[in-house]
């Protein structure tokens, strides 16, 4: 009894020696940064290392604080050589969380005044990308956001920390890694300091999942700042959200049913659900596009999905902010007239034909004026008279394009005049009435599309590349599918018999893990069975001396050991900490004790030689079937006394 409240009394002793040595560190991040907040947090949790946040207005504070060592670390900070002659940086952490804010969507080509936080890296980023421009710094968010207000700079790139800020005030932003090709983002220290600590950093990061954890972070920061903003918006607003909005989408296929799918569809049914609206499809079977378009003139409707911005209908309708640019395809039948025309008014003695009232017919009037054009009511009869030969040319959208070729169901002899250029310099909108509520509503929609995650949406409606060998790669898999349920069979039990050895295997050791053990005696442990716990002795000394990665190496070195010479099966079910299970007493079992329980380890770098001891709890026969976890108790008593013993 005395001996068991002794390990009780030193395992008390140990632990609490261990939370007392645990060092705490100085961070310091710019104010509101969550991220870099959330990052020191998953270190800390992983490291078991404490942080105390000081939180500061600009870079220029932190980086005079990191260099005269009253900060040890901060996150968010891009590599630059001349940071690096006093600081050392870990590997990228993630991409920069920093957002460009403007009065009205960014535009490289009219945006030539910038305003960058003072002691960041911008200044030299927007240079050189960008030509002709002034970039200043500024301290003091208040007063770079009363000079964006008043036009006295055209952008302003600043933290996350402000995004809801300038979402407050009405500003546009947008992930400055959108528009920008920048560097990364690392955690830093002062050159030659906290080395140890950096390196454990730069060790998480290449085993955790990191990266992908703050991206989801800084997504669903944003995603929960605009939301919590755009509803307020709304419920400010003179919008009753119990008025259900009736829309229209395009029908581009005349197929006797209502369109209630695609692009626009899927993007203003995410909408009204972001802003609480009740959205209603109200599309007649096969209505044509002047149809649908004269319905929202007329007023009838109260939005129109897809609209393509022109200023003639900039005077009929509100629009919201763009969410996809359209491009234009001219598609001939297969083989005609290969690379003979170059622009759109070469094809004065073609036959061209378009969908009536739609952007495009447009598009071909205004480069082809006088000239008769072929009208058709639906983009599915433009494409028969095509393939008729009653049209020679017919305009289509790419992702329109791909998606006919893809969904046919034979390859159609047409293709793409790729020799004509047809270059789009507008967008596609949702268009509202021309009232006060259509104004509204074009406001408030435009604010909820940065939510819907339109280039996701985007992307998988549209383009689909190599369709025709898409399509033939589909009918050959087609003649192969018996062939091809045999292979995923077998990859499927391959597959999850590689998924059952990682779940059951120490990457580390290549032994069984503690899953594996506590899976093979989940019904207790007979009686006859040898049981071995093992643990090496001064482990942590070794980490401390010699680092992490000689410590990893006498794991291995140990584990290699036992494979040598173990008949049974070994698991290690801790750090340090190792499991031997022998079936029944063997001759040769003092032997293998002998060979497990002191070894030499060298270490190649510096050629020392490590005389490595480890201490057993050992329980060779039971009368009965015991339960793991009693059985791991008492080899983990009995090896802690061999430990004491070894250490008198």
């Amino acid at each position: 009894m005395k001996n068991l409240l002794f390990v009780f009394l030193t395992l008390f002793i140990e632990i609490n020696c261990a939370y007392a040595k645990r060092e705490t560190y100085d961070v310091g991040i710019v104010k509101r940064d969550k991220i870099s907040e959330f990052v020191f947090q998953k270190i800390s949790d992983e490291l078991l290392i404490n942080f105390d946040f000081h939180y500061y207005e600009s870079y220029d504070d932190i980086l005079y604080l990191l260099n005269t060592e009253y900060l040890d670390f901060s996150a968010d900070i891009t590599y630059t050589s001349e940071r690096a002659s006093f600081l050392d940086f870990t590997a990228p952490i993630h991409i920069d969380s920093s957002y460009v804010f403007t009065k009205d969507k960014f535009n490289k080509s009219t945006a030539y005044n910038f305003s960058t936080p003072s002691g960041s890296a911008y200044h030299d980023v927007l240079k050189l990308q960008l030509s002709n421009i002034y970039v200043d710094t500024y301290k003091d968010v208040d007063a770079v956001f009363y000079n964006l207000k008043h036009e006295y700079v055209d952008a302003v790139i600043g933290s996350v920390g402000m995004l809801e800020s300038a979402l407050k005030r009405g500003f546009k932003a947008e992930r400055v890694s959108s528009i920008f090709d920048l560097t990364p983002v690392s955690i830093v220290t002062k050159h030659g300091k906290n080395a140890y600590v950096l390196d454990d950093i730069n060790r998480l990061l290449s085993k955790n999942n990191l990266q992908t954890q703050v991206a989801t972070v800084m997504n669903k920061n944003e995603y929960d700042i605009r939301l919590t903003l755009l509803r307020q918006k709304v419920a400010k607003s003179d919008v009753d959200i119990n008025h259900v909005i009736q829309f229209k989408v395009e029908d581009l296929q005349q197929n006797g049913s209502a369109p209630t799918n695609g692009l626009s569809f899927t993007i203003v049914k995410k909408a009204c659900s972001i802003l609480g609206f009740k959205c209603q499809l109200v599309n007649d079977v096969d209505e044509s596009w002047v149809d649908i378009y004269n319905e929202l003139d007329k007023k009838s409707i109260d939005m129109l999905a897809a609209m393509v911005i022109t200023d003639s209908r900039k005077d009929i309708f509100y629009f919201s902010e763009p969410y996809y640019k359209p491009h234009l395809l001219l598609i001939s039948r297969a083989g005609y007239k290969i690379n003979q025309y170059h622009r759109v008014p070469e094809l004065v003695g073609e036959r061209i034909g378009v969908v009536e009232g739609d952007y495009f017919e447009g598009f071909i009037t205004q480069r082809l004026p006088k000239k008769p054009i072929y009208r058709f009511s639906s983009q599915d009869k433009m494409i028969e008279a095509l393939l008729n030969g009653y049209v020679d040319y017919i305009p289509l959208g790419e992702g329109n394009f791909n998606k006919l070729m893809t969904k046919a169901h034979r390859i159609l002899p047409v293709s793409q005049v790729k020799s004509i250029s047809t270059e789009i310099d507008t967008g596609i909108a949702m268009a509202f009435q021309r009232t006060a509520l259509g104004k509204d509503y074009a406001m408030l929609f435009s604010e909820a599309l940065p939510l819907v995650n339109v280039n996701n949406i985007v992307n998988f409606h549209g383009l689909q590349p190599d369709w025709k060998s898409a399509l033939l790669a589909e009918k050959k898999y087609i003649r192969f599918t018996q062939i091809s349920f045999v292979f995923v069979v077998i990859f499927l039990l391959l597959f999850t018999y590689y998924l059952y050895i990682q779940t059951s295997t120490d990457l580390l050791s290549k032994l069984g893990n503690r899953r594996a053990l506590t899976r093979r005696f989940k019904s207790g442990v007979k009686g006859e069975c040898v049981f071995v716990y093992l643990d090496i002795n001064h482990f942590k000394q070794i980490n401390d001396t010699y680092g992490h990665h000689v410590g990893d190496l006498v794991l291995v070195a140990l584990a290699q050991n036992i494979q040598r010479n173990c008949p049974g099966k070994a698991y290690r079910i801790g750090g340090d900490e190792f499991v031997l299970t022998l079936n029944k007493i063997v001759p040769e079992v003092s032997d293998l004790f002998k060979h497990l329980q002191r070894f030499s380890f060298n270490i190649k770098e510096t050629g020392e030689a490590l005389d490595i001891s480890v201490s057993a709890g050992i329980s060779l026969k039971r009368f009965k079937t015991t339960s793991l976890q009693d059985l791991l108790r008492d080899t983990d008593n009995k090896m802690y006394h061999d430990k004491t013993a070894n250490q008198r």
